[in-house]
């Protein structure tokens, strides 16, 4: 049986909200990395998400839409990722 592995990161922080690179850019890091599969999982916003699946197109990389929701917790802090 051949040795095929799938790397993936479903979760992903773009400058649409606290990543330091853009969609695109973010696309291009995971493709020299050897990634498979991402998913974008900005905070509380879709805006990369396009930008970031245009940026796959032919390519092998798959972008996985998805956000991390911020969500009202008294007295902590609570991300879901969707």
């Amino acid at each position: 049986m051949p040795n095929s592995s799938v790397r993936v990161d479903l979760h992903t922080h773009s400058t649409a909200s606290d990543g330091e690179l853009s969609p695109a850019d973010l696309v291009r890091l995971a493709i020299e990395r050897g990634l498979s599969v991402i998913a974008l999982t900005d905070h509380d916003s879709c805006d990369g998400i396009d930008a970031a699946i245009q940026a796959a197109r032919g390519t092998t990389l798959q972008v996985m839409p998805g956000v991390e929701l911020s969500c009202d917790v008294p007295q902590t802090e609570v991300h879901v990722l969707g």
